[in-house]
């Protein structure tokens, strides 16, 4: 559910750069959902922690030089949109 709910809040574009996923063979935008707090440094399975990434940035996000830049600018993301949310305005 959490990752439905990721790719939805996505509307089919990397949420780091905001690049439109690819098509799928069945017309589906691909991209990939990934925790900005690994689960196992005891982040958590929910939309406030999740983002999607198109596959480089994924990738990137784990084993890039930039990895630390990435989970820094995803987390003000998350910040940012969910600040937003709860004033009532949507992003």
């Amino acid at each position: 559910q959490v990752r439905k709910n990721v790719l939805k809040r996505s509307n089919g574009k990397c949420e780091l750069c905001g690049t439109t996923g690819f098509k799928t063979n069945d017309d589906r935008i691909y991209l990939e959902t990934h925790h900005v707090q690994a689960l196992s440094e005891k982040g958590i399975d929910s939309v406030f922690n999740v983002v999607a990434l198109c596959p480089n940035h994924h990738r990137e996000a784990h084993y890039g030089k930039n990895q630390n830049d990435i989970k820094n600018k995803l987390n003000n993301f998350l910040k940012s949109i969910y600040h937003l949310a709860k004033k009532g305005i949507k992003s």
